[in-house]
């Protein structure tokens, strides 16, 4: 009898520990589903769920784990749907959570920052190079940043790029519930140097100017205050004066204006077919009497097998009569002048040369720019502009052509411009 009772308490206990423990697996199988928040299904309902009202609580997670799946594809598809409009975007677009991490950058905003990509979760130290970019994302983050601001950044050794940079926090927060900030860059290089380039043209204006009209006020003060005392020489003298300094302030005038229609986006050429050779000769009829007073032999080279080019021939001639009133100004002690051209693969090159005293080694890289001089007080003595040789460059460049020059000290300067071939031309 005790036995019976003690098989029957050990059955029953083996049975519900049994109960128990599938209770137990089945309690883990619903925790996992909630915890991993993906829908599966659980198995075949063994009565244990209906009895104890499981199978509401796994249909109730298997509703909510559906809805999380759902919602989490639609998330993946508006992310992939805004950077996808983001990477259209010229703009560079920043996205910076609350934790100084980046949430979103795309490839403008990694180009602009000098990186090949800018990964979500990125701390925000090593995706922005620029200790002035960082620290205005800081102050927007903390809402104490201007709406606007302008930084450079240094992106190597010699590469340096301005960045205007905007930010404003955005009202949606991030799906961890930090705020989110927007910031948007726009690279503002070329628009800086171009603000330097007109600084410093106005600069040069100012100075090539304020010397010839210093004198011709002085002279003019002079004559008018001392007009009882002045000889009829003395007269003379001054207005001389006055003359060849209104001369330098007109040719300055003209460059200036020949240089502006050059440089402006609707400057369109007179293209024509045209002989080189005509041009050259043209020339060397106009500067035959010049090269006999001085002396100076002119001679031609042309071999070319493209004669006919797409020229502005008054252009060109342009170009021939600044070199050649350079070299008259300049190369001091020359005897001889060679125009030379020889046909490349692409183009027709031209050499202006000379046999004078040659520029120095450490002036050559900058002789197309505008008023540079490589013998200052010489070159207004002789009555140069500086602008000369610019317009050369800007008058080759609208062909489609090259300028270059290789010089030597008392070696001779060799000014060297391509015209591209007829197939070739612009």
């Amino acid at each position: 009898m005790w036995f019976a009772l003690t098989f029957l308490f050990a059955a029953i206990a083996l049975f519900l520990a049994w109960r128990l423990e599938q209770l137990r697996r089945r309690l883990r199988d619903l925790a996992d589903l909630a915890e991993s928040r993906t829908p599966d299904f659980l198995g075949e309902d063994d009565g244990l769920t209906r009895r104890f009202h499981l199978a509401r609580v796994q249909r109730a997670l298997l509703e909510l784990a559906t809805a999380h799946a759902q919602l989490a594809q639609q998330e993946r598809g508006y992310l992939a749907q805004i950077e996808a409009t983001l990477g259209t975007m010229k703009e560079a677009v920043l996205l910076v959570g609350a934790n100084q991490r980046v949430v979103l950058a795309n490839a403008a905003a990694a180009e602009l920052l000098g990186a090949e990509k800018v990964a979500p979760g990125s701390p925000l130290e090593g995706a922005v190079r620029g200790a002035g970019v960082i620290d205005y994302i800081y102050r927007t983050l903390r809402g104490e940043g201007p709406p606007r601001s302008e930084f450079s950044l240094q992106l190597g050794r010699d590469q340096a790029r301005w960045v205007e940079i905007s930010g404003a926090p955005l009202a949606a927060a991030a799906p961890d519930g930090q705020k989110l900030c927007l910031f948007v860059l726009h690279d503002i290089t070329r628009l800086k140097d171009l603000e330097k380039v007109r600084k410093e043209f106005v600069a040069n204006v100012s100075h090539e100017l304020r010397t010839p009209l210093t004198v011709i006020k002085g002279f003019a003060e002079t004559l008018i205050e001392d007009d009882d005392r002045l000889s009829r020489e003395d007269r003379l003298r001054f207005l001389e004066k006055i003359r060849r300094q209104t001369y330098r302030v007109v040719a300055l005038v003209n460059d200036l204006l020949a240089l502006s229609r050059l440089e402006a986006d609707h400057h369109k050429l007179d293209l024509r077919p045209q002989s080189l050779r005509t041009v050259v000769d043209e020339m060397a009829a106009e500067y035959a009497e010049r090269f006999r007073e001085a002396g100076v032999a002119l001679e031609l080279d042309l071999r070319h097998t493209d004669d006919v080019l797409q020229l502005d021939a008054l252009k060109i001639s342009q170009v021939f009569q600044n070199l050649l009133d350079n070299t008259f100004r300049y190369a001091k002690g020359f005897t001889r002048v060679r125009v030379l051209s020889r046909q490349e693969d692409d183009c027709v090159r031209v050499t202006v040369e000379d046999n004078g005293c040659g520029i120095p080694a450490v002036d050559v890289p900058h002789i197309f720019e505008r008023f540079y001089r490589v013998d200052k007080g010489r070159s207004r003595e002789s009555g140069g502009t500086g602008l000369g040789l610019s317009i050369v460059k800007h008058i080759v460049q609208l062909h489609g052509g090259e300028v270059s020059c290789e010089s030597e000290e008392r070696g001779g300067t060799r000014i060297h411009f391509t015209l591209p071939a007829p197939e070739k031309t612009r």
